[in-house]
């Protein structure tokens, strides 16, 4: 028989780790094919032009696409080695054009580009703390703010930086200017405060706001006119240029992340903890409405941009890009790719593989995973492992959604149709191994207390199974199963459990 290319591994897009993410520039061998074009939080996004979209986050991830959303480019694999640990973020970005940008992100790191993101070179700050917002007015005079009240300011384009201050220790979130002396910040201040400069910086004087909750992001439209939210559902205004600030009512105790207003009448705010919230206002803020129903398959939103009063993205975590041309009222997913977990993936070929996890999720690749589809499959489990000994008939393992009930299903037509081949009440089927068409294991453990390990065998294809194993006292839970011929084989689980059979299972 010939070999077959087989991969058993876990990939977690959706339940990192918090503060984990996945870096794609490290290994130049390996790059990323689902979900495309990557699965990382956006923390900002920045709209240039109608067609120029940047957007940035978790995992030192940059990216930009130049037909409006359609595409995207990653641009994080030209952002030089950062010298301090790959799981850094890049939080704030500032373009002011189409290719002369900034970006600051964790220790203090400043970059620019001055050809679209495709260069980038490192800015010196003398900061090691993490930088939070960026914000250029234009190619010389630039300000960034960050952890412990910092504050710095250039006047040459980034070439020079010197310290400001004002911010005390609060955590500066937030700044936003409308030329190169006017300017304000918010974040963690004491006293509810938002701090105001009209001089480049020099001075930044503290302005009572009547929120005691962190402010998140800042925005204004003019000199005179701009609008704060934070925590709690607090959005604010300004009328006077920051002087004095009054409470707008959202209806919502969720934390606002990020306020946007392309008129000085229609605006938008998004955020939501481990929600989803998107508001709109019509009238300056005075009234808003909520618009989160029509995002299809909302997560946490982080970032929120628009050229017009029609035209704009919403970033969130998974790596997710929602874009509407109509104000809100209907938005398209643009990054493409799905989501969940996957935990298994096999290859028949170079060309041919599958992939399989939760939420009733089997995808099949046939160019080597350049392009992924979804294949449906008529039962309701969640799928932990994928087996194939050709690119025509494989198995899959796993468990109900309520996880009461362990399942075995097959293909012979290369994922088509699937038919169920058994199923065990109270039990977890975690792994399948076929050495042949007809020859194979799977293992897994009961469900429910005491988690005894189980192996399962078949001589007929999978018609009919027979348990070799499951000894009541040993309570291992087994993961995995693999064989190297029609008698040996090992399967390991918890507790360091590594059973070995050297006649196919019988003992």
């Amino acid at each position: 028989m010939r070999k077959i290319i087989f991969f058993s591994f876990v990939f977690i897009f959706n339940f990192l780790p918090s503060g984990s993410f996945l870096i794609f520039n490290c290994y130049s061998q390996w790059f990323l094919q689902n979900p495309y074009p990557q699965p990382n939080p956006l923390l900002k996004v920045q709209t240039v032009t109608q067609e120029i979209v940047y957007a940035c986050g978790g995992g030192k991830t940059l990216i930009k696409s130049t037909n409006s959303g359609s595409n995207w480019i990653v641009l994080s694999q030209f952002i030089p080695d950062w010298n301090y640990p790959l799981t850094s973020n890049v939080n704030s970005l500032s373009f002011i054009d189409t290719d002369t940008g900034f970006v600051c992100g964790s220790k203090g790191k400043i970059l620019k580009t001055e050809n679209g993101g495709y260069n980038w070179i490192m800015l010196e700050t003398g900061l090691t703390t993490d930088l939070y917002s960026v914000f250029f007015v234009n190619q010389f005079t630039g300000y960034a703010s960050g952890m412990s009240g910092i504050i710095i300011k250039t006047t040459n384009g980034g070439i020079n930086w010197i310290t400001q201050t004002g911010g005390g220790t609060a955590s500066l979130l937030s700044l936003y200017f409308t030329d190169a002396i006017n300017g304000w910040i918010c974040g963690t201040l004491l006293s509810g405060n938002i701090l105001k400069t009209t001089d480049g910086g020099n001075n930044w004087i503290p302005y009572p706001c009547g929120v005691s909750m962190p402010l998140n992001c800042i925005y204004f439209i003019s000199f005179d006119t701009g609008w704060a939210a934070g925590g709690g559902g607090n959005i604010i205004k300004t009328t006077n240029g920051g002087i004095n600030w009054f409470n707008l009512p959202s209806q919502t105790i969720a934390d606002f992340i990020s306020v946007h207003f392309p008129t000085n009448e229609t605006g938008y705010v998004c955020g939501g903890n481990e929600g989803c919230n998107v508001l709109k206002t019509t009238n300056s803020g005075n009234n808003w409405f909520h618009i989160t129903q029509n995002i299809p398959y909302c997560t946490n939103l982080r970032s929120i941009s628009f050229v017009n009063s029609l035209t704009g993205w919403i970033t969130g975590y998974e790596g997710k890009i929602f874009k509407t041309t109509d104000g809100g009222n209907s938005f398209i997913q643009q990054s493409s790719g799905l989501t969940y977990t996957l935990y298994s993936i096999g290859f028949v070929s170079p060309d041919i593989g599958w992939a399989v996890g939760n939420v009733l999720t089997v995808l099949k690749t046939t160019n080597g995973g350049d392009v992924w589809f979804q294949q449906p499959v008529p039962f309701n489990p969640n799928f932990d492992n994928v087996f194939f000994v050709s690119q025509h008939t494989g198995w899959v393992t796993g468990k109900t959604i309520s996880g009461d009930t362990g399942y075995i299903i097959k293909t012979t037509d290369g994922g088509n149709l699937w038919e169920s081949k058994y199923r065990i009440y109270n039990y977890n089927l975690k792994s399948v191994f076929f050495i042949s068409n007809d020859t194979g294991w799977v293992a897994g453990y009961k469900s429910i207390p005491p988690r005894t390990g189980i192996i399962l065998n078949t001589t007929n294809g999978g018609n009919n199974w027979v348990i070799q194993y499951n000894v009541i006292s040993d309570t291992a839970s087994l993961e995995d199963i693999f064989f190297v011929s029609n008698t040996t084989g090992w399967s390991v689980g918890w507790w360091d459990r590594i059973l070995k059979t050297t006649n196919g299972g019988q003992n």
